[in-house]
């Protein structure tokens, strides 16, 4: 009786003490999201408060169960943390508490510092009234992959996409060829292109294609005669343009 009164006290004290060190879940993660890219030396990171922390632990690596160690980076509950160079990494979290921590938060993150390629090979094709401006697809050397393409025109022969006179057909392109509707007959455009990856890397500006609109005379003009006695009055008009 003796040694089962014994045993019960020792079960009592060992269920007592497993829930005094019972794991207490990590801090939640609201930013950034899961898997998510960046190209930025910092990572701004956001998570929830968490009820009885003395301070937050943190670190970045690649492992994806690394547990920071027990030293407070910080009392918020936001940081910017030094990223790495472009690959895929862990970020983990956890709460100082006064009787330890809590477990570990770990996170997918990404970093993509490399700026892709410009698109190349564009060309520029008349179909009727319009143009059709194709390229090939960009690489990514990053990691991240290519997002979207920018599409400039501009009047002039080596145009600049800085100039005032250059215009945005698109700036949100997923697919690698363009239809341009809108061209004046007998005007004179070139083309570039950027690509744009998945961190918000930007590529130089491609090669420039250009194309010139044929000319097309669309006004008819009508000479009216009128004699009156010993004069003759010549009326011209025009229809359909200047």
């Amino acid at each position: 009786m003796k040694n089962a009164f014994k045993g019960i006290i020792f079960l009592f004290l060992i269920l007592t003490f497993s829930i005094s060190v019972a794991a207490v879940a990590g801090p939640k993660i609201t930013a950034p999201t899961e898997d998510s890219w960046s190209n930025q030396p910092y990572l701004p990171t956001n998570w929830d408060a968490f009820t009885g922390a003395k301070g937050y632990s943190y670190i970045i690596d690649s492992s994806p169960d690394t547990i920071p160690d027990n030293e407070s980076e910080t009392e918020e509950t936001f940081a910017s943390i030094p990223s790495s160079i472009s690959g895929k990494y862990y970020l983990h979290i956890k709460a100082i508490l006064a009787s330890g921590s809590s477990d570990t938060t770990h996170m997918k993150v990404n970093f993509d510092k490399e700026n892709p390629e410009p698109p190349q090979n564009v060309t520029t094709v008349l179909e009727g009234s319009q143009v059709k401006i194709s390229w090939d697809a960009s690489t990514d050397e990053g990691g991240s992959g290519i997002d979207h393409y920018v599409l400039y025109r501009g009047p002039v022969k080596n145009f600049s996409i800085a100039d005032l006179s250059t215009k945005v057909l698109s700036n949100k392109l997923k697919e690698t060829s363009y239809i341009d509707s809108d061209i004046p007959n007998g005007a004179y455009f070139n083309y570039k292109l950027q690509a744009i990856d998945g961190a918000g890397n930007i590529s130089r500006p491609s090669f420039e294609a250009g194309v010139t609109a044929p000319k097309v005379c669309q006004i008819t003009v009508a000479i009216k005669f009128e004699k009156t006695n010993k004069n003759l009055k010549i009326t011209v008009s025009s229809e359909g343009g200047p």
